[in-house]
């Protein structure tokens, strides 16, 4: 019982680090008023030095089960990831290993019980449409529909995802 408590209090204050790095911050509106929730993630901005992929990753899960049990728009109608890559370089992407890749990957298509409508990736570099190139095939085809590179231009995602 004490463990629980010592991991809660640990995770209550690494949660508030990482979400000051905007790591899965649920917008106020879901789409339409009454649509899926928007999640917004900003990848690369947190000193990879000082804090691990997967507790970055562990972060953002956790998040997810908090809008499991907190909010009925994401239970009911979903939830759409909108993640900024802009600032994402190679170093990035070394703690992205095969095995880390596919838990992920699994986790979305297989156990995660919110359902996730689309991922919708902005400010893309080349050096992540390289890695998003060789992980699309190993996705299922109904994750492969959900998931779209809009580069630096916004205007392709506002067709998703109005301005407003």
């Amino acid at each position: 019982m004490i463990k629980v408590h010592l991991l809660t209090l640990w995770l209550i204050g690494n949660l508030c680090t990482y979400f000051s790095y905007s790591v899965a911050l649920a917008l106020p509106i879901p789409l339409n008023e009454t649509g899926p929730r928007i999640i917004f993630s900003r990848f690369g901005i947190y000193p990879i030095d000082k804090y691990k992929l997967t507790d970055i990753l562990a972060t953002a899960f956790a998040n997810y089960e908090l809008k499991m049990r907190l909010d009925d728009t994401a239970v009911v109608n979903g939830f759409i990831n909108l993640i900024d890559v802009g600032k994402i370089n190679a170093a990035y992407f070394a703690p992205f290993t095969p095995h880390l890749l596919k838990k992920s990957i699994v986790f979305f298509a297989n156990a995660a019980p919110i359902r996730q409508t689309a991922t919708h990736f902005i400010n893309v570099p080349a050096s992540f449409e390289k890695l998003f190139s060789m992980v699309k095939p190993t996705l299922t085809e109904k994750q492969r529909n959900r998931l779209f590179l809009h580069g630096n231009s916004l205007e392709t995602l506002y067709a998703h995802i109005p301005q407003k």
